[in-house]
């Protein structure tokens, strides 16, 4: 449901929805398969959506590839204000996360930062990526959390500073434990997310 420009989830935040990119580059391509992995990046640089959407006004280089559906995200969290801004439907996915067959299975939350991935992200930015997560386990079923460095050092052996070391993982398993949910950790993931079940 849309109300003003806004996108309503179930009980939970109000998502921004920026059509200007989707319309003016790619919708991503629909998925045949459920997703299961959240993948976090990093933006490297302040305004990631503002990038993107005017990407000609800045010289972006990569303009040529969001034509393409490669290096859009699904989802921007603002880092001074935690908005989060649907760039594209989840329904649909992109060439993102460097993870091949898989990219069908991600989705991609870019997350604002202003320069080398270094130094904290914010905490309304944590609090906002976990609200989503509530979101999208509910909605899929997700059963990993893990970052872009993760799932391409996984599918091409090769590695990339993303969301890097300013990010804290810690933060993530906490907010899986409050969650109540068992998983595995290895490395920036967290595998085999699943409802923990009671003892009897």
């Amino acid at each position: 449901m849309e109300t003003n420009g806004r996108h309503i989830y179930t009980d939970l935040p109000d998502i921004k929805i920026d059509t200007a990119i989707r319309s003016k580059y790619h919708a991503g391509f629909p998925r045949t398969t459920q997703p299961d992995t959240l993948v976090i990046h990093a933006s490297a640089g302040p305004n990631p959506v503002v990038w993107v959407r005017d990407a000609a006004k800045y010289k972006n280089p990569r303009e040529h590839l969001y034509y393409k559906g490669i290096a859009l995200f699904n989802y921007d969290i603002e880092m001074d204000s935690g908005e989060i801004i649907e760039v594209i439907d989840p329904a649909n996915f992109v060439h993102a996360n460097n993870a091949g067959k898989a990219e069908e299975r991600c989705i991609s939350i870019e997350m604002e930062h202003l320069t080398n991935n270094e130094t904290p992200f914010q905490d309304i930015q944590y609090d906002s990526l976990f609200k989503l997560c509530n979101v999208l386990i509910g909605m899929f079923g997700i059963t990993r959390v893990a970052s872009h460095n993760f799932i391409k050092k996984t599918y091409t052996n090769k590695t990339k500073v993303c969301p890097g070391p300013g990010f804290d993982w810690n933060r993530v398993q906490s907010y899986l434990d409050s969650r109540q949910l068992n998983y595995v950790r290895v490395e920036e993931a967290f595998l085999n997310i699943r409802v923990k079940t009671a003892v009897v």
